[in-house]
């Protein structure tokens, strides 16, 4: 059986990591999981359909009459059922929160952990998809953050590191593992890798044996997992 996801993240790089990692987590399921880029599109590298208010601007374009309407029957009835999508995935990092906080004029929250900022990125991406819905429907809609940043994921699924949620400054710490342990060819001065695509997804393809350690260590991907699975059990009744 094939379940189509219809991924909204920041960024492109976002994708490739939901992609692979997910996936990877159900190979042995019997669905098949099919990510749908809607935010951004079909960009390869860092471009200005990126971003956390690219995000909120799709929430807020796609109301959830629209998005309720998609998952049920896809755009206008649409007989090749090809519009339709079984659940949409919304993504952010957390690493966004002061500057969500300040664009929202909002003050008096704790950000002082990544897992502070998690709870809250949280809470503003709900309150975009659903704004004054007092009891929304919320099925088939997974709200998925990373914490600080995907790259956590990528770095656990190296190192097994069970505090990667604790810790700052993810891009540099991604290089510096890559160098040590991934047998991928990366400057070990750089800040971060490459941001596009391709650089990605030749990462986490190395890197898909580590996913269990992920589900185990990172609380955020664990949920989204969870969720996932929820949702597809909830399909198939």
């Amino acid at each position: 059986m094939a379940i189509k996801i219809g991924v909204i993240a920041e960024g492109i790089t976002d994708q490739v990591v939901y992609d692979k990692f997910i996936s990877e987590h159900f190979k042995d399921e019997d669905f098949d999981l099919h990510f749908i880029k809607e935010q951004p599109g079909d960009a390869t590298s860092a471009s200005p359909e990126g971003g956390w208010t690219q995000v909120q601007n799709w929430c807020r374009n796609n109301k959830s009459v629209f998005r309720n309407a998609v998952l049920t029957q896809g755009l206008f009835k649409d007989p090749s059922n090809e519009s339709k999508r079984d659940i949409f995935l919304f993504h952010l990092d957390s690493d966004a929160a002061e500057v969500i906080m300040l664009a929202a004029n909002e003050n008096g929250y704790d950000l002082t952990t990544p897992l502070k900022r998690g709870a809250y990125v949280r809470q503003k991406l709900t309150e975009w998809l659903w704004p004054g819905e007092s009891n929304p429907n919320v099925s088939a809609h997974v709200v998925s953050i990373a914490v600080d940043a995907v790259e956590a994921w990528m770095i656990c699924a190296i190192n097994n590191d069970p505090d990667i949620e604790t810790k700052d400054n993810l891009e540099k710490l991604l290089v510096a593992e890559i160098y040590e342990k991934v047998v991928y060819k990366i400057d070990p001065r750089a800040n971060s890798p490459k941001k596009d695509k391709k650089t990605y997804e030749e990462i986490c393809q190395r890197t898909l044996s580590g996913v269990s350690n992920i589900y185990a260590n990172c609380s955020y991907f664990k949920q989204t997992c969870d969720d996932i699975e929820y949702q597809i059990t909830r399909i198939n009744t």
